[in-house]
């Protein structure tokens, strides 16, 4: 398939499909060139829909790179679906709305993940256009600010972000699956705390209420607010087991 120049120099491409011919019509912006690229993305989608496969990645980042009025003249034509104009703020905001159920605390944690995606990306950015490349840029961008450990944690957010995009036909492959998560092992910050050094600072404790946090921490083994917050009297009774 190959696009023709008009006499009033206009570019243009024919293309037949289910027995029609029609006309994706692309202006005076282009040149042989670039005319012909659109060509051949034309055949790759014609190809792929007989197959009945994907539009591969590479393919949609190239269409979202074309001019808006191109782009819906594919539209038009049925070339292409929604897939193609979904930006990762609306994307995030899709994502959002389906863990309204979760606690605050996930949420939370969910909509910092994704002000760090459009802080790097930006919120109308393509989510076709994140590629494996991309991510793995967005992971050392991560990385230089904070620990390895965080940074495994926002990549598995990410991939869950991705994959809700690929469930729900946004995508066509979730472009953070590939990326590796850093090394999590830092035996700098392996240290011990001596049940001498925690009588200490619990001796500086201002109330009963930080030292009970500390000795929880401490002798208790628990470390996040969400297992202290749940806890009841009755968790304290005597419980006899024998």
């Amino acid at each position: 398939m190959k696009a023709y120049k008009t006499s009033q120099g206009n570019w243009q491409v024919n293309f037949s499909e289910r027995g029609k011919q029609r006309t994706l019509y692309l202006g005076r912006d282009f040149n042989s060139a670039s005319a012909d690229r659109v060509a051949r993305i034309v055949t790759e989608i014609l190809s792929c829909r007989k197959r009945g496969e994907d539009l591969p990645l590479e393919i949609l980042r190239r269409i979202q790179k074309l001019p808006e009025r191109v782009r819906k003249s594919f539209e038009k034509h049925g070339l292409i679906g929604g897939v193609s104009v979904l930006t990762l703020g609306e994307l995030l905001e899709k994502f959002y709305a389906t863990k309204s159920h979760c606690k605050r605390s996930t949420q939370l944690c969910y909509k910092n993940i994704g002000r760090h995606l459009t802080d790097f990306f930006g919120t109308d950015c393509r989510i076709n256009s994140i590629g494996k490349l991309e991510c793995e840029q967005f992971k050392n961008h991560f990385l230089v600010k904070y620990a390895a450990c965080t940074v495994t944690r926002a990549l598995r957010s990410c991939r869950t972000i991705f994959k809700y995009a690929v469930d729900g036909n946004y995508l066509s492959a979730n472009p953070f699956k590939g990326v590796s998560n850093p090394a999590e092992v830092n035996l700098a910050r392996q240290v011990y705390v001596s049940r001498e050094t925690i009588f200490k600072v619990m001796a500086c404790c201002r109330d009963d209420h930080h030292r009970l946090l500390l000795a929880l921490g401490r002798f208790g083994g628990l470390r996040i607010m969400s297992e202290i917050r749940h806890l009841r009297y009755c968790d304290f009774k005597e419980k006899k087991y024998f």
